[in-house]
């Protein structure tokens, strides 16, 4: 067949692909929308109903996949190709994100848990479940894609290397960007969520994949404009190469990841870092101000009375005022390290009302999962002795959520969890507490400074999901349900990584303590 030919079938495996991806999506909203209750037994049995439709789905992603490439390569090549044995479907391991699939499909519920403890109504609540589910599923679709196309490019000693194929005018401006580069046969193509891009491969002088028409050239131009502003487009074609404007990072568990040139999220290095490491005194400093070593602490472990006479009385000289404090059922060490942040954090904000901080099992919880509560009405804190009573337990937490990407590396030790809900109380006490769903706070200065942020990097602020994969690959999951989940964890990353904190996570947390310190 000629060119036209082969273009042909690049098109109609675009098109085959998509309605597959676009018959799991559908059955994920099927599924999600017939549960009653959304609670852990729901949650349980989500699982055990979406994760074998989705690896069905992955397989029959990469028969497809490795069908296509057979035949295009057999006619650039003139002769029969072999499929390598890594290509076969039946070869796709089952956890391409080297996380177990029962826990990433567990992640919607986390969603829906979070914004309801944050008081979102119950429909709204799951349909950011929902859409969390969706994101997941087609993510998980795209990876069987990549990676069945890069086990046949490598095994083929014919092909060069490969080229990114669009799917048309609808295409995100960073992958109509990289659709201008070639990338070699044993890379695996970079993606990003919600990317439905296909590859074509390269022989030689071969490559039928690059087709430079009218349309595509003006729908990248577009969507340059409208991601990074009318100053970088060159619709000339002489002076401007778009490939600046993005770059290729390797995501924890995507693997390489298509974002914005200045744009940072945790990679597979930065996952195993240490979960507590000492909290900086960096909130504390102003620019060119010497920064001077935290106040005294809490020492870690004892008896677990002693440690809340430390916290009560810590809390006391700290706040000028007496808090209640019961933590029977904590773990003595996680106890400890929670008064360490407590009263770490008292010290530097000692106007922030705090009524009480004690524990309870999961039914004394306002969601029985959360690890820890910050109660508004009554300013209060609450940590679950299902997370914190058994330090095995917390030190496991501390090791997986930053591993599966729901927060940032160190965001789930007792000090972490314990300084995130002591977040919530300086966002409800200095900003009101009060955000809007995609543009962020009611806070003036920071919806100006946020909104500009997400601006700056390309991100339509206009699109829900746009801004909340956006905050995932900046800061994490949990961040990324709602704002002012993103103001504690921003607030929280900051404390614990001081210097290594992510850039939005500095923007967030500078102006929530400007908010204490100068009152602005």
């Amino acid at each position: 067949m000629g060119a036209a030919e082969q273009r042909a079938l690049i098109e109609a495996q675009g098109r085959r692909t998509h309605q597959l991806r676009e018959d799991l999506l559908a059955l994920v909203r099927q599924e999600f929308a017939s549960l009653s209750s959304y609670r852990d037994a729901d949650a349980r049995r989500w699982v055990e109903q979406i994760v074998p439709s989705v690896t069905g789905a992955q397989r029959d992603m990469a028969g497809q996949v490795l069908t296509y490439l057979l035949e295009l390569l057999a006619d650039m090549l003139g002769r029969r190709v072999e499929p390598p044995q890594e290509a076969l479907p039946a070869q796709l391991p089952q956890d391409l994100r080297g996380v177990d699939m029962a826990e990433v499909y567990l992640r919607p519920f986390h969603t829906i848990w979070t914004a309801l403890s944050r008081g979102a109504p119950l429909d709204k609540a799951v349909e950011q479940g929902m859409s969390r589910a969706e994101k997941i599923a087609a993510t998980d679709l795209q990876m069987a894609k990549v990676y069945t196309a890069q086990a046949v490019m490598a095994g083929v000693d014919a092909v060069t290397g490969y080229r990114r194929v669009p799917r048309g005018a609808e295409t995100c401006a960073l992958c109509l960007i990289a659709s201008t580069q070639r990338y070699h046969r044993e890379e695996l193509l970079p993606i990003h969520p919600g990317c439905d891009c296909g590859v074509a491969p390269l022989t030689g002088d071969d490559d039928p994949g690059q087709v430079i028409d009218e349309e595509l050239l003006e729908a990248t131009h577009d969507a340059v404009e409208a991601a990074f502003g009318r100053e970088a487009v060159d619709r000339g074609g002489r002076e401007r190469d778009y490939r600046r404007l993005i770059v290729t990072r390797e995501h924890g568990e995507y693997g390489p990841t298509l974002t914005v040139a200045d744009q940072q999220f945790t990679d597979a290095d930065q996952l195993g870092l240490s979960p507590d490491r000492p909290a900086p005194t960096r909130v504390n400093a102003r620019e060119g101000d010497e920064q001077e070593p935290p106040a005294a602490a809490p020492d870690a472990g004892g008896d677990l009375a002693a440690v809340e006479e430390r916290l009560r009385t810590g809390l006391a000289e700290a706040l000028g005022t007496q808090v209640q404090v019961d933590l029977a059922g904590l773990d003595a060490e996680n106890a400890a390290d929670i008064a360490r942040a407590l009263v770490d954090m008292a010290q530097r904000y000692p106007d922030v009302d705090v009524t009480e901080v004690s524990s309870a099992g999961p039914d004394g919880m306002r969601h029985s999962t959360s690890h820890a509560e910050a109660w508004y009405d009554s300013a209060s804190l609450h940590f679950n002795t299902a997370s914190f009573g058994d330090r095995q337990t917390a030190l496991e937490n501390a090791a997986d959520e930053p591993a599966s990407g729901w927060t940032f590396p160190g965001g789930a030790g007792p000090y972490s969890v314990a300084v995130h809900e002591f977040a919530h109380l300086l966002d409800d006490q200095g900003l009101d507490g009060r955000w809007m769903e995609a543009t962020g706070p009611f806070d003036a200065p920071l919806q100006q400074q946020y909104l500009q942020y997400l601006l700056d990097r390309g991100v339509d602020i206009h699109d829900e999901d746009a801004i909340a994969e956006f905050v995932e690959q900046q800061i994490g999951q949990y961040g990324a349900t709602d704002f002012g989940e993103l103001v504690a964890e921003s607030f929280t990353d900051y404390i614990v990584n001081g210097d290594d904190a992510y850039e939005l996570s500095v923007l967030i947390a500078e102006r929530l303590h400007r908010a204490w310190e100068e009152g602005t």
